[in-house]
């Protein structure tokens, strides 16, 4: 675990599609209600953190990244006035993780085909519903009466310097303005830095793991 305390779970209010029972969070499928029960988070490297009211193990290879996101979403609960024990953040390795969704009543995975399979080969022993998420081909579509926010489709692209499970990788545009758009993308590409020490003046730091590649 990220934080000192040895506290439990916290206690989370009855308040929109959740509510705290027994010391686990509750959790509802949001187009019909449907009960789905307490679950955690599984997540990669890359995954951010500050979804609230949660327990969330990253990966090992993330465990700086995990505590850090950890002290910011601390923090930021302090400000609002809300307890800082909303959110846990679990390090580990796979007996960890294992531990971690042993008794819970559904499983979300963001990661690799191969966890996934054995996340639910394992789920399947006591027919825990599993929800899992394990990377593709994202598509960002741009349609010919957007505003053109090139901004936003390059951090897209390259937030977390390209890490990122979530990021675009394809991108379909309106012949109407694909001139356009691909010169004011060309325009901000130009403009990012790279660095291999951690910084904030520049946007792109070394990609350290081959399965990124």
């Amino acid at each position: 675990m990220c934080h000192q305390s040895t506290s439990t779970p916290p206690m989370i209010p009855l308040r929109g599609r959740t509510q705290q029972q027994d010391q686990k969070v509750q959790c509802y499928e949001p187009a019909t209600m449907k009960y789905l029960g307490y679950f955690p988070a599984l997540s990669p490297t890359e995954d951010r953190v500050a979804q609230a009211r949660k327990a969330q193990k990253v990966s090992e290879q993330g465990s700086w990244s995990g505590c850090f996101g950890f002290r910011l979403i601390q923090a930021t609960l302090a400000a609002v006035g809300d307890p800082e024990n909303l959110v846990d953040i679990i390090t580990g390795f796979a007996e960890t993780g294992e531990a971690f969704v042993a008794s819970v009543d559904k499983i979300i995975f963001v990661g690799t085909p191969g966890v996934g399979k054995m996340i639910m080969r394992n789920a399947a022993n006591t027919l825990i519903p599993v929800t899992l998420e394990l990377g593709g081909k994202d598509a960002f579509i741009v349609c010919e009466d957007v505003d053109v926010f090139a901004q936003i489709a390059v951090r897209a692209a390259l937030q977390s310097s390209g890490q990122n499970c979530a990021g675009a990788e394809r991108f379909y545009v309106h012949r109407d303005i694909y001139s356009s758009f691909v010169g004011e993308i060309a325009k901000i590409v130009k403009s990012v830095s790279a660095k291999t020490t951690v910084s904030i003046q520049y946007y792109l730091l070394n990609i350290c793991l081959g399965i990124f590649f």
